[in-house]
């Protein structure tokens, strides 16, 4: 089992200091609340997006929100790290209109 955790991750919604669990096959299980450091979860900053494996290479920032709506437990996932966004923009789940923040696939 793979977690992931960051201040933020967009999944349908934003979660605030949550984890992704995913599974050994790279399947998706869920997001959950980091109430306590788990022992080999890797933590990165910005913000984590899961999106279906077969999502294209260069979508656009207003691609993300459908991505994550059609996303179910269960579906093979990969992992996008999105850095140089506000976190006011990454709260509200706004796209800023910046293109410059940098999505790093994980």
């Amino acid at each position: 089992m793979r977690r992931i955790a960051s201040h933020f991750i967009w999944y349908r919604h934003v979660y605030t200091l949550h984890y992704l669990e995913i599974d050994e096959r790279g399947c998706f299980r869920g997001v959950y609340p980091l109430c306590e450091e788990i022992a080999g979860t890797a933590f990165f900053d910005g913000v984590l997006i899961p999106v279906p494996i077969d999502l294209k290479e260069n979508f656009h920032p207003d691609e993300w929100e459908s991505a994550t709506e059609n996303l179910r437990i269960g579906d093979p996932v990969q992992v996008i790290r999105l850095t140089g966004l506000e976190a006011s923009a990454a709260k509200l789940g706004a796209y800023d209109g910046r293109c410059r923040c940098h999505i790093e696939r994980l």
